[in-house]
């Protein structure tokens, strides 16, 4: 994890394609790290029929009442505090 101030990117292969390294953004929001993501993070692609327009930047928020930890093993807790 490379973290400067209130950004940071953290580096990872994923099990499905661990040939192919990927990093995702994070922001600290109240304390707590979180991903954000703009429109080219999301491939930019074409949406599905019905699906909302991504935001220009959305910053993830945890669900109200979401577990704390992970529910998939491919997933990935950051805890940099």
């Amino acid at each position: 994890m490379k973290e400067e101030g209130e950004k940071a990117t953290v580096k990872f292969v994923s099990s499905d394609k661990p040939e192919n390294e990927e990093s995702l953004n994070l922001v600290k929001k109240d304390g707590k790290w979180l991903v954000n993501m703009t429109k080219d993070d999301m491939g930019g692609g074409a949406a599905e029929e019905g699906a909302a327009p991504p935001a220009d930047d959305a910053v993830a928020e945890p669900a109200e009442g979401a577990a704390a930890e992970p529910a998939s093993k491919d997933s990935v807790k950051v805890d940099a505090q």
